[in-house]
């Protein structure tokens, strides 16, 4: 689940809640209005209002008891929700016709809280239904005659419901462009910072990047130049040797020369220790995780495909262990590779990414349901295709690591690659 799919569940968990909320205010002033009707305050027939309200009452009832009672948690609650809603709508108009007609819009209303097309069209085709239903049961149950301005079902539904259902339709489409509009700006706030996150990061990589390179210049340098005095301390020292007997002082300006050379290139080397001690060329598990995530989201945007990915540690403090920023790199390239081959040259329509972190090693298996190896020769070949998967196994084997790739109802990759530097060439 990417993070704006997280984003807009949460909104559901909690706009459920809203909902079965304001169902019981709705409820509680149901019987307020019977209250209010016993005292002639309102000039309802009083076995209407009692109807209504016994009729009421599983449906504003309900979300209350599946929500905030038995805490529920599935993707069919919220359509539960909307059509007790749509249904209470419907009772109203029945037994109370056009006075209640504005009551048509609440379900609407609450469906756009929930920032989804699919179910705001869903309510928006239930209400129309619903009004259509709910005029016919007025025909049939009128419970106020004198109220209702038309007489026969005909006249009913051409004079009462059609133009309510026009009316409703007209601003149901206000309420589906409003609601289509602040998904887009809530979907394109999120890419903003996730793409913010992404650069973030990947500055954080460059950064390490370019520090690395530097280590290497300072490295290579000290060579040239510690390499360069100890040589010439030890042609001074040769040449102290040949003289000594010949020129004794002669020989001991040739050994205090090599012992001044000497102590240059110790001097050297301490500055060039401290200069390199300074450089990270590493960064936490955890930050290596994020990142990996990020690009998975990012993949998942490119080619409209649905990626799932699940960290397992086997212990918590390994979340903080250091890893080499070529390591990550190598991760995420792979990552990549793999992903892109499933979708390209697999067909693959969903694709499992399960990474496995041990003491030692990082292991991860890449699953998809495309069409895996099987069009395919040998497994030589696909190693040797220009899918980059020789690349891949080339970097492992020189670091100890393992790749394996097989047919499991699509393709199946496993990559074991060590956190640290092995015996094997780095």
């Amino acid at each position: 689940m990417s993070q704006f799919d997280e984003l807009l569940w949460k909104n559901e968990m909690e706009t459920n809640k809203m909902v079965s909320r304001a169902m019981r205010i709705v409820l509680y002033f149901c019987f307020t209005a019977e209250i209010l009707n016993l005292i002639h305050v309102f000039d309802v027939g009083h076995n209407v209002i009692i109807k209504m309200n016994v009729l009421l009452i599983i449906p504003l009832l309900l979300p209350t008891i599946l929500v905030d009672i038995f805490k529920l948690k599935k993707v069919w609650i919220k359509y539960l929700i909307l059509t007790c809603a749509v249904i209470s709508t419907g009772i109203c108009y029945a037994l109370l016709t056009f006075q209640t007609v504005l009551m048509f819009l609440i379900p609407t209303i609450l469906a756009s809280m929930y920032f989804r097309k699919k179910q705001l069209i869903v309510v928006i085709v239930e209400s129309v239904c619903n009004i259509l239903i709910a005029h016919l049961f007025s025909f049939y149950f009128l419970m106020q005659p004198w109220i209702e301005p038309f007489t026969g079902l005909e006249n009913i539904m051409l004079y009462g419901a059609l133009p309510r259902v026009l009316q409703y339709l007209c601003c149901g489409s206000l309420f589906y462009i409003l609601c289509n509009r602040t998904s887009g700006l809530m979907l394109q706030y999120h890419k903003s910072i996730k793409d913010k996150e992404i650069f973030e990061l990947e500055k954080s990589i460059a950064l390490q990047k370019i520090k690395y390179d530097e280590r290497e210049q300072v490295s290579r340098d000290i060579h040239n130049s510690v390499g360069h005095t100890i040589m010439a301390a030890i042609m001074s020292l040769d040449a102290a040797e040949a003289v000594y007997n010949v020129d004794s002082k002669k020989a001991i300006e040739k050994i205090k020369f090599a012992n001044i050379r000497m102590r240059e290139s110790l001097e050297d080397i301490r500055k060039a220790v401290r200069g390199i001690n300074t450089i990270v060329n590493e960064q936490t598990i955890e930050d290596m995780m994020k990142l990996i995530k990020v690009n998975i989201d990012k993949l998942e945007a490119d080619f409209n495909i649905k990626i799932r990915i699940r960290i397992n540690y086997y212990k918590e403090e390994l979340k903080k262990q250091n890893i080499c920023n070529e390591r990550i790199d190598f991760l995420i390239g792979a990552l990549q590779e793999l992903v892109t081959n499933s979708i390209k040259h697999g067909n693959a329509t969903a694709i499992i990414v399960i990474i496995n972190l041990d003491m030692s090693n990082i292991n991860i298996i890449v699953q998809d349901n495309g069409t895996g190896i099987e069009n395919m020769r040998n497994y030589e070949e696909l190693l040797d295709s220009g899918f980059g998967i020789k690349k891949i196994r080339n970097y492992l084997i020189s670091i100890g690591g393992i790749l394996k790739i097989e047919n499991q109802e699509g393709m199946l990759v496993t990559l074991k690659i060590p956190k640290r530097a092995g015996d094997k060439n780095e």
